[in-house]
C-alpha cells in the first residue's frame, strides 16, 4: 500500500497484490459507484482489473475509517496520457476533497497530461474549486 497523508485524512493507493485483502472492505463503495454506470459491469470486473493492473484502487480514510473508495486507470487519448477518475463512491466528500490535489502528483509523474473524471453532474461545482471544466454530457438510452 502507498501512503500519501496530510493532518487529517490518508490516500492509500492499494497494491495489486493486497487488493483480494481489502475487497471485502471496498466492495459496497464499489457497488455504490456503479449504479451510476451504464454499462453492465459488475464489481468482480473492477476487482480483475485492479488485481490485474489495469485499474488503480485507491482508498480515502480518516484514522480507521473510510471516507472514499476511488478506482482510477490511466489511458492514452490520442498519443496524450490521462489518468481517469471512472468510479468513486464515499460520504463527507467536502471533509476530503482538497485530497484530489494528491492525484494531480500521481498523473504527472505517469507522464500524464491531465485528469478526466466521469461523474454525476452533481460534481461539478466541487470538481470547479480544483480548476475543473465541464467538456461534454453523455446520454443514454436504454432498451
Amino acid at each position: 500500500m502507498v501512503n500519501i497523508v496530510d493532518s487529517e485524512y490518508k490516500l492509500n493507493r492499494i497494491q495489486t497484490h493486497l487488493v483480494a485483502d481489502y475487497w471485502d472492505l471496498v466492495n459496497p463503495y464499489i457497488k455504490d459507484a456503479l449504479e451510476y454506470e451504464d454499462v453492465a459491469i459488475t464489481p468482480w470486473d473492477v476487482f480483475l482489473d485492479v488485481k490485474e493492473g489495469r485499474k488503480q484502487l485507491w482508498i480515502i480514510t480518516k484514522g480507521q475509517e473510510i471516507y472514499s473508495v476511488i478506482v482510477t486507470h490511466i489511458e492514452e487519448i490520442y498519443k496524450k496520457k490521462k489518468l481517469i477518475f471512472r468510479y468513486c463512491a464515499g460520504h463527507d466528500i467536502k471533509e476530503w476533497f482538497y485530497m484530489i490535489t494528491k492525484f494531480f502528483d500521481y498523473a504527472k509523474k505517469n507522464e500524464c497530461v491531465g485528469i478526466l473524471v466521469y461523474g454525476r453532474r452533481g460534481w461539478q461545482k466541487l470538481l470547479a474549486t480544483s480548476g475543473f471544466q465541464e467538456k461534454a454530457t453523455i446520454f443514454s438510452l436504454e432498451f
